[in-house]
C-alpha cells in the first residue's frame, strides 16, 4: 500500500508505517502527479482535495487530520466512491485554551470578569464554541451565543441570538465557525464592513475558526479608524500570503496554530488512523502511549495570569509572526506543540485559585 501524506501530520510513521510505504510531502505542494499511484491520501487543512488533485488516481481513502472539511470536495469524493474521514473536535480543547490564554495576554483579569458586565459572544457553538461556553460559564462570565443551524433545531427557549445582537452586546466576540460558501447559512465574510460598525468602540474580535469568515480588508479599515478596537487573529484570508498591513494592526497575530497542542494533534491522527483501520479491515492497530502530565507549583507564580502564561503565552507566537510574516508556513511546520491545560497538574494552589483553575481547564 502506498500512502501519500502531509509530512507534518503527528505520529504519521508510528501509526501508518506498519501498513504501507509512506511518502511525506509539504501539504501545500501535494500534486496530482504525486498521488496518481497512491492508495491513501492523508492531509491537513492546507491541501485542497478535489477533482484537480485526485481525478485519474487510484486513491481509495482520504483522511484529513483536522476538524474542518472546507478544503475537501466531499460531493466529488462520494460521487467517485472515494472514502473520506476527518477528525471533528480533535483539537477543540486546545483552541479553547488559546482563547483563554489570549484573554490573559490582553491583560483581561479573567477571574474578575465573573459576575461583571463583561460579555463574551460566541459565534459557532459546535465542538469548540460549546466547550468555550462551558468553561466561561463555570467561571461565571456572561456569554451570548449565535448559531443559526442550532437555533433552528432548538425546540424551546431562546439560547441563541442573532448575529447583530451578539456583536452589539459583546465586549469580546469569538468566531468558531466553519467556512461555508453557500446554503442557508454561509459564513464567508460573516464579519464585514456593514456589521463591524455594530461593535462597541473598545470591543475585541477573536477569530480561531477560518480566515475568510472575516472580510480582512474591512477589518483593516475598521482597525485604522477605531484605535480602541482590538483583534486577535489566528486565521487569515489568503494564507500563507497574509496582509502585512493587517498584521501590523492586530493585537495578537498567530500562524493558524490555535489548535496545535500535543494532545490535539495526536487525537486528530488517532481518529483518522481508526477510520483507516476500519476501511482496510486492519484488526491489530498500532498503539501509542500518551505523554505524562506536567506538575506545576502554584506558589512559583505571582498570579493566575502568570501561571497561565507559563503554560502558554500567545504573545510569543505573535512576536515571531510579526517579525517574519513571510515564514507563515515555516512557523507552523517548526511549531513546538504545546500541552493542553488539562495536562498540567497544579499543586499548592489556594482553595479559591483551585476552583478557578479547574474552571479554566486545568
Amino acid at each position: 500500500m502506498k500512502i501519500v501524506a502531509d509530512e507534518n501530520i503527528s505520529c504519521l510513521d508510528e501509526w501508518f508505517s506498519p501498513h504501507g510505504e509512506i511518502i511525506g510531502l509539504p501539504g501545500r505542494k501535494i500534486s496530482a502527479e504525486q498521488v496518481k499511484d497512491a492508495d491513501v491520501l492523508l492531509v491537513r487543512s492546507v491541501t485542497a482535495v478535489d477533482r484537480n488533485l485526485l481525478a485519474g488516481s487510484r486513491v481509495q481513502f482520504v483522511g484529513s487530520c483536522t476538524i474542518g472539511t472546507d478544503h475537501m470536495d466531499i460531493a466529488w469524493l462520494e460521487k467517485n466512491k472515494i472514502a473520506w474521514a476527518h477528525a471533528p473536535g480533535c483539537n477543540a480543547h486546545a483552541v479553547v485554551d488559546y482563547v483563554i490564554a489570549s484573554m490573559f495576554a490582553l491583560d483581561l483579569d479573567v477571574p474578575r470578569l465573573a459576575n461583571s458586565d463583561f460579555t463574551v459572544g460566541i459565534v459557532g457553538c459546535g465542538n469548540v464554541g460549546s466547550r468555550l461556553y462551558k468553561r466561561l460559564s463555570k467561571l461565571g462570565i456572561k456569554t451570548l451565543r449565535c448559531d443559526p443551524p442550532l437555533q433552528e433545531k432548538q425546540k424551546k427557549g431562546n439560547k441563541y441570538l442573532s448575529l447583530s445582537e451578539v456583536i452589539s452586546g459583546s465586549d469580546l466576540l469569538c468566531l468558531h465557525t466553519p467556512l461555508i460558501n453557500d446554503g442557508p447559512y454561509p459564513t464567508q465574510h460573516l464579519i464585514n464592513q456593514d456589521n463591524l460598525s455594530l461593535f462597541k468602540p473598545d470591543a475585541i474580535l477573536l477569530n480561531a475558526g477560518r480566515g475568510a469568515v472575516i472580510d480582512n480588508a474591512a477589518l483593516l479599515s475598521h482597525l485604522e479608524g477605531n484605535k480602541k478596537f482590538r483583534a486577535v487573529l489566528d486565521v487569515w484570508e489568503n494564507e500563507p500570503a497574509i496582509s502585512k498591513s493587517l498584521l501590523a494592526k492586530v493585537a495578537i497575530a498567530t500562524p493558524h496554530i490555535a489548535g496545535y497542542s500535543v494532545e490535539g494533534k495526536q487525537k486528530g491522527s488517532e481518529i483518522i488512523y481508526q477510520r483507516f483501520c476500519e476501511y482496510f479491515s486492519i484488526n491489530n492497530p498500532s498503539v501509542i502511549e500518551t505523554e505524562e502530565p506536567i506538575a506545576l507549583d502554584a506558589r512559583l507564580f505571582s498570579s493566575l495570569g502568570e501561571l497561565v502564561k507559563a503554560c502558554y503565552d500567545p504573545l510569543k507566537d505573535s512576536e515571531e509572526l510579526k517579525h517574519a510574516p513571510q515564514a507563515f508556513d515555516q512557523l507552523r511546520k517548526l511549531y513546538v506543540y504545546r500541552r493542553e491545560f488539562s495536562q498540567f497538574k497544579i499543586r499548592k494552589a489556594t482553595p479559591v485559585d483551585k476552583k478557578i483553575l479547574k474552571a479554566l481547564g486545568f
